[in-house]
């Protein structure tokens, strides 16, 4: 997976926010207003979330967003830390709910490179130690910094 999906201003942290829908807008208006996605990308993926969810039961929850390569300008990846989780739909179950803390949006204008990119992010999920470094970074250039040191 290429690390230069990861940019700064791509990052929030310390967010707080009532649901699923909510994360998902804040995180795709900013791959939006930087222009790595066209304006139909945010209700793309909301509506592809009630039909195939991606929230994973790591030891801290993770949701893995994304739509169909058409809605997308550039690759990019945009994150959003949680002060307090919320639910996701757990990928791969039906009515299974589990709860977030960290959120990554997939912009990504290639099939083949979805399945890729998810692959590889899952890998360092599996790790606590990268989880908590999220959890616990003070700025969004530390959450880069922990994102291409693991993606390496």
């Amino acid at each position: 997976m290429n690390i230069n999906l990861i940019h700064d201003e791509l990052i929030r942290i310390n967010l707080s926010v009532q649901n699923s829908s909510e994360i998902i807008s804040l995180l795709s208006e900013s791959l939006y207003q930087h222009g790595y996605v066209s304006e139909s990308f945010c209700n793309a993926v909301i509506e592809r979330e009630k039909i195939y969810p991606t929230g994973l039961p790591f030891p801290i929850g993770v949701a893995i967003p994304h739509t169909d390569a058409v809605h997308v300008n550039k690759n990019a990846i945009a994150v959003g830390v949680l002060s307090d989780p919320i639910c996701f739909g757990e990928m791969g179950s039906q009515g299974v709910e589990i709860e977030v803390r960290i959120v990554c949006v997939l912009a990504i204008d290639k099939p083949e490179l979805v399945v890729q990119t998810l692959q590889t992010l899952i890998t360092c999920f599996q790790k606590k130690s990268f989880l908590e470094g999220i959890l616990m970074a003070s700025t969004p250039t530390a959450v880069t910094r922990i994102f291409k040191e693991n993606l390496l």
